[in-house]
């Protein structure tokens, strides 16, 4: 087992030489393809000269050696009288995402699901060296433009100010994607979907325990997809497929996904959207849970390899969300994972 944890902290304005904090108690990193934003708690004996929307990064390892594990900005300040301590609340840069637009009406016809993400990323006023998407085969509004308003009154004298990330979460949604920050504060757009395994976790360091479970409530084999309507017309398909778990009579378990984002183009129809649900969801949910020793360069959206025989299992498994706690005494990484299969 690594021997002495290290935690650096440093912060700054927009501009100028950040500083190295002093006086860190602790610090606890949340991120996660379900969040919003990636959040990080720096817990200190006095309160530095640091104010909202200051830049903060968190560096941690073992031994003298750290790599980054937070890069965003202050979101919030606190103290406690009794613990005689200040706790300093930040989000990555992915939050500016979360605001509902004001700046001017744009226009995306056909255009990939990948450069319309990245287009609104940069919109919010987020560097394009903190984005990382991939490339994306979906052609998204060809036959009904997508907006981004801002809020300003239309001819019906109402206005609907629209938040960019809803409008990447819709995507996500259709697409079966995630859209989250990792520890370089950078957002990633990647598909659900397994990779070369990072590391296989077995007994012993770095693993401190593993929790272990599946539940059938949650399958879903067949889904019925409802796109936009039309020329008096609606794209509308479904897919199902058989579980063993799910006996005659009841047989299927349903969902239903609605998007007017769903044209029936050729590079993503109804029947695509619909199958890849099935084929996604068509198992009982299955979820480990891993504590580890510190693991900086463990991030969200990798795959691991999960083997022990106590618990019977051995299979990869696509890590959802990650918290490092960091203090003067331990680093510990949990990971929450989830078996695509």
């Amino acid at each position: 087992m690594p021997s002495t944890p290290t935690l650096v902290v440093t912060y700054g304005g927009s501009g100028g030489t950040d500083t190295t904090m002093t006086g860190v108690e602790s610090v606890s990193v949340q991120m996660g393809v379900d969040q919003d934003t990636a959040t990080a708690d720096v817990v200190v004996s006095s309160l530095p000269a640091i104010d909202k929307q200051d830049r903060i990064v968190v560096n941690a390892g073992w031994n003298g050696s750290t790599e980054l594990i937070f890069n965003g900005l202050v979101s919030g300040r606190g103290g406690h009288l009794a613990a005689r301590n200040f706790n300093i609340k930040c989000q990555c840069y992915m939050a500016r995402l979360r605001h509902p637009w004001g700046n001017g009406e744009f226009t995306y016809t056909s255009q990939l699901a990948s450069a319309i993400a990245v287009n609104l990323i940069e919109k919010s006023g987020i560097d394009p060296s903190l984005h990382s998407v991939d490339v994306s085969t979906w052609l998204v509004a060809t036959i009904e433009d997508l907006l981004l308003r801002d809020g300003t009154a239309d001819i019906s004298g109402s206005g609907v100010a629209d938040v960019p990330l809803s409008i990447i979460r819709e995507m996500d949604r259709v697409e079966l994607a995630w859209t989250a920050t990792r520890g370089n504060g950078a957002i990633y757009r990647k598909l659900i979907a397994l990779d070369t395994p990072y590391a296989t976790y077995t007994v012993g360091s770095p693993v401190r325990d593993i929790e272990w479970n599946d539940d059938v409530e949650g399958i879903i084999n067949k889904a019925l997809v409802k796109g936009l309507q039309f020329s008096g017309l609606g794209v509308e398909d479904e897919f199902s497929d058989t579980n063993a778990y799910l006996p005659s009579p009841v047989e299927y378990n349903a969902i239903t996904v609605q998007s007017n984002l769903i044209e029936d183009d050729a590079s993503l129809t109804a029947l695509d959207v619909a199958t890849n649900y099935v084929t996604l969801y068509n198992h009982p949910p299955e979820f480990v849970t891993l504590t580890l020793d510190g693991d900086p360069d463990l991030q969200i959206g990798y795959t691991v390899t999960v083997n022990n025989s106590f618990l019977g299992i051995n299979k990869d498994y696509f890590v959802k969300s990650i918290e490092h706690r960091i203090t003067s005494n331990d680093f510990v990484t949990t990971a929450q994972c989830m078996a695509l299969d």
